[in-house]
């Protein structure tokens, strides 16, 4: 699904992991639709960001299934 940040967020279901998942999306411009690389993407509440890639690209690896909200920061 499409958050309203226009980041595509991806979820296996728990059928596929069993007790995991993985969250991953792009982080792009909101006027350009360009991605962004090198913004520090986090879980709240969780000190340990990823970094996009250079085609904005960011995974959240091995999370117990549920709701989290995503901080996303570029300058």
């Amino acid at each position: 699904y499409r958050l309203s940040s226009g980041t595509y967020v991806i979820v296996r279901s728990a059928a596929e992991a069993p007790g995991y998942a993985t969250l991953a999306g792009v982080v792009v411009d909101s006027a350009t639709g360009a991605p962004i690389g090198a913004a520090r993407v986090r879980l709240a509440g969780d000190a340990l960001p990823r970094l996009t890639n250079d085609g904005g690209l960011f995974a959240f690896d091995r999370l117990i299934p549920g709701r989290y909200d995503v901080v996303v920061q570029a300058m």
